[in-house]
C-alpha cells in the first residue's frame, strides 16, 4: 500500500508537477516518518492490556509439588498477562503457561486477587517459547486492524505480532497507515504540525 501511494506521487524527471501534486507531496509523510509513527504506536501500546479469552493450562513449578490447573488468560501486555483461575496461586510462584501447542510462557506470579467468584493472578512474563517457529511473512492487514481495535486476537497472535513489529519496518509503516484510517481524529492531530 505504501509503495502504491509513493508511485502515485512520483513524477517524471522532465515533467513539472501540477500545484495540487506539490501540495500532496508536501503534506504526505515520508515512509521514514510512518515507520517512526508505527514504532511509537507499538511502544505506546506496548504495556496496554489486550483483552483475550484463551483457555490454558498453568503448571505451578514448586519443588517436589507440581500442580497443574486450568485457567483463562483475560488480557496480555508486553511484559505480562492476567489469568483467571478457580483457586489462588501464591505470590512469587514460578509458573509455566501452556497455550494449546502454540506457546509456552514461563513467568512469576506478581499478585493474586479475588474478584467475585473468580481469582485473578498477574503474571510477569520471563520467557516465551514458541512451540513452532514464527512465520517470516508479513502480518495480514486484517490482523493489524484487529490489533488496533484491541480485540479478536489470541495471546500467541498478539505476542507474535509484537515480536514481528519490532523487527519489520514495512509492517510498522502499514500499522501507522492502518491506525490513520481506523482513527482519523488522531491522524489529524498527528499530522497537524506538518500542514
Amino acid at each position: 500500500m505504501a509503495i502504491e501511494l509513493k508511485e502515485a506521487f512520483v513524477q517524471a524527471d522532465d515533467a513539472e508537477p501540477d500545484p495540487a501534486s506539490k501540495t500532496l507531496l508536501a503534506t504526505r509523510p515520508s515512509e521514514k516518518t510512518l515507520a517512526a509513527q508505527g514504532t511509537q504506536l507499538l511502544e505506546r501500546r506496548s504495556e496496554a492490556r489486550y483483552p483475550t479469552c484463551d483457555v490454558v493450562e498453568v503448571q505451578i513449578l514448586e519443588k517436589g509439588n507440581l500442580c497443574r490447573v486450568a485457567a483463562t488468560i483475560v488480557d496480555v501486555s508486553r511484559s505480562g498477562l492476567r489469568i483467571e483461575v478457580r483457586s489462588p496461586i501464591a505470590k512469587g510462584s514460578q509458573v509455566e503457561i501452556i497455550l494449546a501447542r502454540a506457546l509456552v510462557i514461563f513467568g512469576e506470579v506478581r499478585y493474586c486477587r479475588r474478584g467475585g467468584e473468580a481469582v485473578y493472578a498477574g503474571i510477569l512474563i520471563q520467557q516465551v517459547v514458541p512451540a513452532r517457529p514464527l512465520a517470516d511473512e508479513h502480518i495480514h492487514d486484517e490482523v493489524l486492524s484487529l490489533y488496533l481495535v484491541g480485540k479478536g486476537l489470541t495471546v500467541p497472535e498478539v505476542i507474535g505480532l509484537k515480536e514481528h513489529l519490532i523487527l519489520c519496518e514495512a509492517c510498522k509503516i502499514r500499522l501507522a497507515e492502518a491506525d490513520a484510517i481506523l482513527n482519523p481524529v488522531r491522524k489529524r492531530k498527528r499530522w497537524a504540525h506538518l500542514g
